[in-house]
């Protein structure tokens, strides 16, 4: 029979904020569960809970916060791509120069 865990476990204000500036610096969310012992399910329903509250925009007429979050994600994921891609490039060309 599987071990039934505690699903009213209430995490302090400081240990979300934690949780979620690891995520925000770039760690994987299932990375950072794993590591503080938490489901995954729970940071992403924090994560959409702090996306709600952080509608607010930033006073210059410019985009907001979560705007700005999703921008930095995507661009954090397209540059992860770019660097793969090099690699492959580099290892390519090491392979084709040695048989020329």
């Amino acid at each position: 029979m599987a071990k039934k865990t505690s699903s009213n476990r209430k995490y302090t204000p400081e240990f979300k904020a934690d949780v979620l500036r690891l995520v925000a610096n770039g760690e994987s969310i299932l990375g950072v569960a794993r590591k503080m012992g938490i489901s995954d399910s729970i940071i992403h329903s924090w994560r959409a809970a702090e996306k709600k509250t952080k509608t607010r925009s930033d006073g210059g007429g410019g985009k907001s916060t979560t705007v700005l979050e999703d921008e930095v994600e995507t661009l954090r994921r397209q540059h992860c791509q770019t660097e793969m891609k090099r690699d492959i490039l580099k290892k390519a060309l090491a392979i084709f120069s040695r048989m020329s």
